[in-house]
């Protein structure tokens, strides 16, 4: 397990993996969207997302790594993302 970003009691970026399949989650507990660019220079493949929109109600879809590997993240109040993709 790999903590990437956070602040306790706030919100965590933390990183898992299994098999070659990585698991990043994020989750917000503070009372503003969390907004992070991550950097996930693991992940070489199409990324599947499963995140909350600010009525914390989930969706999945796919996305694809830019060329540094960094992706943007909005994260709304008390709600999570994670991403899936393989090495």
């Amino acid at each position: 397990t790999r903590f990437i970003d956070g602040y306790p009691g706030k919100n965590a970026v933390i990183a898992r993996q299994k098999d070659g399949v990585w698991y990043i989650a994020a989750i917000n507990a503070s009372q503003e969207p969390l907004k992070r660019q991550v950097s996930l220079p693991m992940l070489h493949c199409d990324i599947a997302l499963y995140a909350d929109d600010a009525s914390l109600r989930g969706s999945l879809k796919q996305i694809k790594p830019s060329k540094d590997k960094t992706f943007k993240i909005t994260v709304p109040q008390n709600g999570a993302a994670i991403f899936v993709g393989k090495e």
